[in-house]
């Protein structure tokens, strides 16, 4: 095994190769099409970062491993083929790929990093294979043209509450995100039994007005209801301790973004502590007496 260097006009590409290798590039008035030699193993971090001119990548079946940000800001790229084989999506792979609109996840695929997929506009169909078990946060940031999301029916990692658009865990203690422009809704009532509200979980859901988290939920993600213009009741219960957080980010910081964004929960709650330090609208939750 040795460590060559492809080259693809201004690209260059870092493998590891057992031989001889040559990379397939086509021009065509639609774009390049760049197609790895089938000896290629790994593909290094920045490989196409930011590239171009690349309209359709295919990646051989014998890469096992692809480097951080491999794809990312690709604003050209259409369509994407990655390996079975390969089993990390990694931190930013394929992040603001705004034009990605072909693309699968592979079958083999068991974790996707952070922000591996975030803010791919145009992606219309997102399937999640059996395989997978791990989900980090901040993936599913701008997603705005999915029409669909799919899990397989085997899936042991993951469940979707397809009347709310809802991604959880399969114990229902995680919410990664709700999917408002699949499923829009006024009102969610989240399912007993959660306990994490991830980041951005219900970012720009221009459709909801009424949250209502159930008791036990321990954790509210940074910016979890951040641009939700018609959201003016958040019903929170005196069990959220965690308010603003975000793996990898010291501190906390704000969860909603607009004043109407009204937070209801108990007096004297850490909730209610939060809002009042940070200037947020609360108000106590209304009793029958």
């Amino acid at each position: 095994m040795r460590t060559t260097k492809l080259m693809a006009g201004a690209l260059t590409l870092l493998v590891l190769v057992g031989g001889a290798a040559a990379a397939e590039t086509v021009q065509s008035s639609e774009g390049t099409v760049y197609t790895l030699p089938a000896n290629v193993s790994r593909i290094e971090e920045y490989a196409f970062y930011g590239d171009g001119e690349l309209r359709e990548i295919r990646i051989p079946e014998g890469v096992t491993e692809i480097g951080d940000l491999c794809f990312s800001g690709d604003n050209y790229l259409v369509s994407l083929t990655l390996p079975d084989g390969l089993a990390e999506l990694p931190y930013g792979a394929l992040e603001s790929c705004f034009r990605l609109m072909d693309f699968d996840l592979p079958q083999g695929l068991k974790k996707i990093s952070g922000s591996a997929l975030q803010y791919n506009y145009y992606l219309t169909h997102l399937t999640l294979p059996s395989s997978l078990t791990e989900i980090e946060q901040l993936n599913f940031i701008g997603l705005h043209g999915l029409q669909s999301l799919t899990l397989a029916e085997d899936d042991a990692a993951f469940k979707l509450d397809e009347t709310n658009g809802l991604l959880m865990t399969a114990d229902g203690t995680r919410l990664l995100h709700c999917f408002s422009d699949i499923s829009p809704a006024e009102e969610i009532i989240l399912p007993e039994g959660m306990k994490t509200i991830d980041p951005f979980a219900f970012h720009y859901d221009v459709t909801v007005e009424k949250i209502v988290l159930p008791e036990g939920t321990e954790t509210i993600g940074l910016l979890a209801f951040g641009i939700c213009p018609k959201l003016t009741e958040i019903v929170i219960p005196a069990s959220v301790t965690a308010i603003g957080v975000m793996e990898g980010q010291a501190g906390s910081g704000s969860i909603t973004s607009f004043a109407q964004n009204v937070l209801v929960t108990p007096e004297g709650s850490p909730a209610w502590d939060w809002a009042q330090k940070t200037g947020v609208t609360v108000k106590a939750p209304e009793t029958n007496e």
